[in-house]
């Protein structure tokens, strides 16, 4: 199982990642990220349902994700639309949840994404 604390996911997606790019001479497209942490992906229908404190780390790492895959890239896409086990995997229950925004884009947010993790934040209210 991964144990690593949050952050270090989060400085893995703002230092090390904002550094894959560069020197390339072809465009960038990242895809398939998620914000599974706790289990490799192939256990990712036994990760557990987030808790409270969980959702805030997730919210902060999704905008980092964002921040860094579209400022160094073309684009994203997150990793699955809907599953049926693994919630961080599922970007509706996240959204319904208020870890993922409602509504795209998000720029203000996005932009702050690589800023926020020693940010006090709240989750979206994605209820309509």
């Amino acid at each position: 199982m991964n144990t690593a604390p949050g952050e270090v996911h989060w400085n893995i997606t703002c230092f090390d990642d904002k550094s894959l790019p560069y020197g390339r001479t072809l465009p960038v497209f990242y895809g398939e990220w998620s914000l599974g942490s706790k289990v490799p992906a192939d256990l990712a229908w036994a990760e557990p349902f987030p808790n409270h404190e969980e959702e805030i780390f997730m919210k902060k790492w999704a905008l980092a994700q964002m921040n860094t895959y579209e400022h160094n890239g073309l684009g994203w896409f997150f990793w699955n639309f809907k599953t049926e086990s693994a919630p961080m995997w599922d970007y509706m229950l996240g959204v319904r949840n208020g870890w993922l925004p409602c509504t795209l884009p998000v720029t203000s947010d996005v932009d702050n994404g690589c800023r926020l993790y020693s940010s006090a934040v709240s989750l979206y209210n994605c209820q309509r």
